[in-house]
């Protein structure tokens, strides 16, 4: 029998570090969201990403390369949906 109790903590656990990440974002500040994506990935984490990333390295890689074009992007919307 398996032992529910530790798989609950995890998934607990696993779910408060995710909200955090989603917080961030929905109130979002670069430092916030950078903050909670160096608690969710490890540094060594390989991040496999679409053309034209490749494979990034770490938290700060996936925002150095990606982070940019997703700001861009939420301006583009923003400007075509009036906000």
């Amino acid at each position: 029998m398996a032992d529910s109790t530790v798989s609950f903590d995890i998934h607990t656990q696993n779910k408060a570090i995710v909200a955090k990440l989603c917080a961030a974002q929905a109130d979002f500040t670069e430092a916030g969201v950078r903050k909670a994506l160096c608690k969710l990935i490890l540094p060594e984490a390989k991040i496999h990403m679409p053309h034209p990333f490749g494979d990034l390295i770490g938290p700060d890689e996936f925002l150095r390369h990606v982070l940019p074009l997703y700001l861009m992007q939420c301006q583009i919307l923003s400007d075509e949906i009036g906000l």
